[in-house]
């Protein structure tokens, strides 16, 4: 009931900043994610409470806002993005010299690649909403990391009976995997048609192109959420918080989102957004 509970407050939430995500509540609401994703993280590898080493980490974690409004000034996003990264390497590398905290390097090299991606898929989340028809687009984030999710769920326990990664997620069988799959890939050819027929866009929405974005999608979200397990387990935490009661922290609910959102990205910038919307 919890989790329902959370999930249903969490839509609520969502709901209106989706509705002024060309505003500037879009990027804030999601820094403020990042930011709790970047505690979480540095929680889980034990320097939190280091302040010399974490701060740079949560300046690093204002990223989306600023490139959201650097690129209301025209300065192009790679230029504010590598300025960033070499920023934070400066930083760490002046605070692992100075500080009398002697760090490992294997928490210094994971809690500076953790935070990156974080940052970085964030950035990509906020960013898709200034796609050429990002206000169709940014919300497959959302779509597809749930609608996988579901219907990877209701696979397995239908049907699923071989694991996929017993050493990383045992509940997660490969039946519900390509469920996963299968009905991601419906669910955007569904949303194509949606917004051919009832939203009636200013274009047209591919559907097969829909369709096979969303099965491509599905794996990412997938490998996301993987990936996210796979950190847990090496730190032997469960969840990596608690600010989503029934859910855990940021990284619990949106490691599928973060996976996506980088595929996403990355298909828009090599495809362009003829690929969806021609």
């Amino acid at each position: 009931m919890k989790r329902v509970i959370t999930a249903l407050v969490g839509i609520l939430i969502l709901i209106p900043v989706c509705i002024y995500s060309h505003t500037l509540v879009w990027p804030l609401v999601m820094t403020l994610l990042t930011e709790i994703a970047t505690f979480e993280i540095l929680r889980c590898t034990g320097v939190y409470n280091k302040p010399l080493f974490a701060i740079p980490f949560y300046g690093f974690a204002l990223l989306p806002t600023a490139v959201w409004i650097f690129s209301d000034l025209h300065i192009a996003m790679t230029r504010v993005i590598v300025s960033a990264v070499f920023l934070l390497f400066l930083c760490e590398f002046m605070s692992i010299i100075f500080t009398r905290d002697t760090l490992s390097g294997d928490i210094v090299y994971s809690s500076i690649a953790l935070v990156i991606y974080v940052v970085l898929a964030f950035t990509a989340l906020i960013m898709s909403r200034r796609f050429s028809y990002g206000g169709y687009i940014f919300i497959l984030v959302f779509l597809g990391a749930w609608g996988s999710d579901t219907f990877a769920f209701l696979t397995g326990k239908l049907i699923g009976k071989h694991k996929l990664c017993p050493e990383i997620s045992p509940k997660k069988t490969i039946e519900g995997a390509i469920g996963g799959i299968i009905g991601n890939a419906l669910l955007f050819a569904c949303y194509a048609l949606l917004l051919n027929n009832v939203i009636k866009t200013e274009v047209h929405a591919g559907v097969w192109q829909f369709a096979v974005l969303g099965s491509v999608l599905s794996v990412m979200g997938q490998l996301g959420d993987m990936f996210a397990s796979s950190v847990k387990r090496n730190y032997g935490i469960k969840d990596f918080g608690n600010v989503f009661p029934g859910h855990g922290g940021v990284l619990d609910r949106f490691d599928s989102n973060l996976g996506i959102s980088c595929a996403l990205f990355l298909v828009y910038n090599v495809f362009g957004s003829s690929f969806l919307m021609g």
